[in-house]
């Protein structure tokens, strides 16, 4: 049930004329290789059509939330690593946990670690992790049945050419695959790598591993000499261990909100390009629908019919005005070019685009600009689209979910010293006092829970993503924005303050 958890998965086999050949894919990654030769000068004598299929965990910066992980590391104590199968029967005792089982090597000639993974990964000269408690996996052997030679005890196989074969190419496909997987991440692969810096997680870790290994070897101290010094310096490094264990878990808990927040915000931009798409196919219609409803009004004289044709008009109308807006938000998208953006033209621009809405949920919406030239520091037009709609949408539910008769909001603009400002009010329920900053978090949202049957738009709303992604833009160009006292007359009301460009007029085109 954990296996899609996975950082990867991985198969390999070995074809009919002895090449190693590795498919990774990895959904987390967004990475994929198919059939990638791995013994193109040397294929293999003795082994064909062996297969191996394995799941590869790489634990405390994979995004796998904590608890769920905790439960993959206590299994792969116990059924980590890669068993082996021939002809559909498991071959004991290959990846077995012969721990306390009274199978010992001389009995096997073989342990747990029969790939060797364990003992390379305490090598340290590949880097990645690559240890059986990071693989869930099998090796399935068929045919064959004159190159492989079970034991008398019928625990194992008879070491020939073929196992070492077969052991060799199940090392070279998992330690293949963490080095690819590695890369992949940005992760040293090498310890003979140079020049390469390693991720903090990464540092905390090895740091964590290296006091253990101090605390160990003073527990296996024998000299009574050096006893009360000893625990002493033990005690301290114990407690330097677990900050520092909690500290790692922190970083992970943060990674994982991270990661979190990296795929919602990459669906948001894949949807920014299918409302682009969108807009683009809904303009070849417009000019149409217009012409077919003058037509229609002026060959019928049924006062009902009339009536449906007029709001079937005005709806129209609304869709072509949001089109509009949207696609010149786009548009100026498109240029890349940072411009003073004078707060009367991008509030003047959301009005006109959401007249017929206002009209439809009878909404009063009112500006007060105090003074001229009200020009922000340098922005993308669209930048402001995004702040404003997403504002005005905010409101627009606040003021439903107050049950009032006519909904208010109202919009202030003007300058003070260094900076312009921007006011936001509405008289819907209101924010409490302690959710006004949380508001800005991501994945904050008061929005209702959506059900199971639902349309995957519907399910991207309401995510705590929109004010989030608002600060973000207001804050990465040196501008705050904040829950203020609401104004008279209205119960929310967020301000937004950002540098003053006062040579701005030259861009007021």
């Amino acid at each position: 049930m954990f296996f899609e958890h996975a950082l990867a998965e991985i198969t390999g086999f070995v074809d009919e004329d002895g090449y190693i050949k590795i498919s990774i894919e990895s959904s987390k990654l967004n990475y994929s290789v198919k059939n990638v030769i791995l013994n193109q000068n040397n294929p293999y004598k003795e082994i064909r059509n062996i297969f191996l299929k394995a799941y590869y965990f790489v634990y405390g910066v994979s995004g796998i939330p904590p608890q769920i992980e905790s439960f993959i590391r206590e299994k792969a104590k116990e059924l980590g690593g890669i068993r082996l199968y021939r002809n559909g029967f498991r071959v004991l005792s290959y990846g077995e946990n012969t721990k306390g089982t009274g199978i010992s090597y001389e009995e096997t000639g073989l342990t747990n670690d029969w790939l060797g993974l364990d003992a390379s990964a305490r090598r340290r000269t590949i880097l990645p992790p690559h240890a059986n408690i990071n693989f869930f996996g099998f090796i399935e052997i068929n045919g064959q049945d004159d190159k492989f030679e079970e034991l008398s005890s019928r625990e194992g196989l008879l070491e020939n050419k073929a196992l070492l074969e077969l052991t060799d190419f199940g090392y070279k496909i998992l330690t293949d695959a963490a080095i690819k997987i590695a890369l992949e991440r940005g992760v040293k692969t090498r310890t003979n790598e140079k020049n390469w810096k390693k991720e903090p997680e990464e540092k905390i870790s090895e740091i964590i591993e290296e006091l253990e290994d101090i605390v160990s070897s003073s527990e296996d101290e024998q000299a009574s000499d050096y006893k009360e010094d000893n625990d002493g310096i033990k005690e301290k490094l114990s407690d330097v261990t677990q900050k520092l264990k909690e500290a790692r878990e922190e970083q992970r808990q943060k990674n994982y909100k991270l990661l979190e927040e990296k795929n919602l915000l990459r669906i948001l931009a894949g949807l920014g390009l299918t409302i682009g798409e969108f807009i683009h196919e809904i303009k070849q219609f417009q000019g149409a629908l217009s012409a077919d409803i003058e037509n229609i009004k002026n060959i019928t004289m049924d006062k009902d019919e009339l009536l449906i044709i007029d709001r079937l008009d005005s709806n129209i109308q609304s869709i072509n005005t949001y089109t509009s807006y949207f696609d010149e938000a786009i548009s100026e998208n498109i240029q890349r070019e940072l411009v003073p953006i004078e707060l009367r033209s991008v509030v003047e621009s959301l009005k006109n685009s959401i007249l017929n809405d206002l009209q439809r949920r009878n909404l009063e919406f009112n500006v007060n600009f105090i003074g001229y030239n009200l020009f922000t520091c340098p922005m993308h037009k669209s930048e402001w689209a995004s702040i404003l709609f997403n504002l005005y949408t905010n409101a627009r539910k606040a003021i439903r979910k107050s049950n009032k008769q006519k909904g208010e909001i109202f919009i202030e603009a003007g300058k003070a010293e260094n900076i312009v400002y921007l006011e936001f009010s509405d008289n819907g329920i209101g924010i409490p006092l302690e959710n006004r900053e949380k508001i800005f978090q991501a994945f904050f949202t008061t929005s209702e829970p959506v059900g199971k049957i639902v349309k995957h738009y519907e399910e991207m709303t309401g995510t705590g993503l929109g004010l989030k992604i608002v600060k973000d833009i207001i804050t990465g160009h040196g501008g705050s924005i904040y829950v203020k006292e609401p104004i008279k007359g209205y119960n929310t009301t967020i301000r937004i303050e950002l540098p003053h460009d006062k040579k701005g007029y030259k861009y007021d085109i």
